[in-house]
């Protein structure tokens, strides 16, 4: 695990200070576990981008920036990636291995958990949010069990967990339903804006 940091830390934007007193990264699912089984507050910190209070606590904060897993699962057209993981990273390497996502954050640097578990919008008007593409998850809870759901195994669960905002655990890996990859064309002329 790397040192805790203490110094003055912000969103994105730095219109939110957070009151938290440090910040701690863990690098495995098992240090998570023990942080969370023994530090009596602490909170997830994702890409910072939340204009609100939803990552901060009194007590400790933990960055999953460590969480960098991704696997794609061909037979199920999915992907698993860890909580570490940013749009950016993914639809590139997703486009080149034949498939995307079916919709996107607004901006490449978000998380891609973060954004999942505060119901945050993507890019366009009839696409749903970026959290209806998540088909199973995996999270440490407060007594640092480590528990996984899916639509499948844990219907009754599975929809609330999605969408926690941090308040059932900490989220450590999400997986995500995919489609077949696609290219984005401009209004005029056939121009094309993004590759995904």
């Amino acid at each position: 695990m790397l040192p805790t940091a203490t110094a003055v830390r912000s969103n994105w934007a730095g219109n939110y200070i957070y009151r938290a007193a440090s910040v701690v990264q863990p690098a495995t699912v098992d240090e998570l576990r023990e942080l969370v089984r023994t530090l009596p507050r602490s909170k997830a910190l994702g890409a910072r981008h939340s204009f609100n209070h939803v990552a901060d606590t009194a007590g400790t904060q933990i960055s999953l920036a460590n969480f960098k897993a991704t696997q794609l699962d061909l037979d199920s057209s999915t992907v698993t990636v860890g909580a570490g993981v940013a749009y950016g990273e993914t639809a590139p390497w997703l486009h080149a291995q034949g498939f995307a996502l079916r919709n996107l954050a607004s901006l490449p640097h978000i998380s891609i958990v973060g954004a999942c578990a505060t119901g945050t919008h993507g890019s366009g008007l009839r696409n749903q949010c970026l959290s209806a593409s998540v088909s199973g998850l995996e999270m440490v809870t407060a007594s640092g069990e480590l528990l996984r759901l899916s639509r499948e195994t844990h219907p009754e669960l599975f929809a609330g967990a999605v969408v926690g905002l941090g308040a059932l655990g900490i989220v450590t890996a999400v997986t995500l339903d995919l489609v077949p990859a696609f290219e984005v064309a401009g209004p005029r002329r056939g121009d094309l804006w993004v590759r995904v």
